[in-house]
């Protein structure tokens, strides 16, 4: 117990401004939107003061998801905020070199960008499930691309529907 939140926020930043005089300082927030407020309140209280750190702080969401209040209300001390585009083909080749350990041609480079419109994570499903079958980065597997439906894509999109809200499913 703290005689006051401010005494407490006062310790987070001072602790990190500890460790940031050690060496840039990268925090992760993943899944902002999710943020309880007690992790808000210390975002509020951190952002307008990271100018005078060696430290990054960078927060992920949902798309459309950062007009949460608090988490707006959280980053209106100064953040910059950064909208990442899809993947584009010659982003794919590469990860369907280093997944599939083969270079893949143009048709098959071609077709895990449009079966995933780009998506990072659509793209990283696909080639997880396409490496596990053992499907080879050709011209002939082109077309399984587009029939295959990664379980992992699936069973993730399952575990996100069931913790929406009622309705979100219709």
């Amino acid at each position: 117990p703290v005689e006051s939140p401010v005494t407490l926020l006062d310790g987070i930043h001072w602790m990190l401004a500890a460790l940031a005089d050690d060496g840039p300082l990268l925090a992760t927030v993943d899944d902002a939107q999710w943020a309880d407020p007690d992790s808000l309140q210390v975002l509020a209280y951190l952002v307008p003061r990271l100018q005078s750190l060696r430290m990054t702080v960078v927060l992920s969401t949902r798309l459309g998801e950062l007009d949460h209040p608090g988490l707006r209300h959280a980053l209106e001390g100064g953040a910059e905020r950064l909208q990442p585009g899809p993947l584009s083909v010659g982003a794919i080749s590469t990860l369907v070199r280093e997944v599939l350990a083969a270079e893949g041609t143009e048709a098959f480079v071609e077709a895990c960008h449009d079966s995933t419109g780009g998506n990072p994570f659509l793209v990283g499903a696909l080639l997880d499930e396409l490496h596990r079958t053992g499907v080879a980065p050709t011209d002939r597997s082109a077309h399984r691309v587009k029939l295959l439906g990664p379980r992992s894509v699936s069973t993730a999109i399952v575990a996100r529907l069931a913790v929406l809200p009622e309705g979100a499913i219709d």
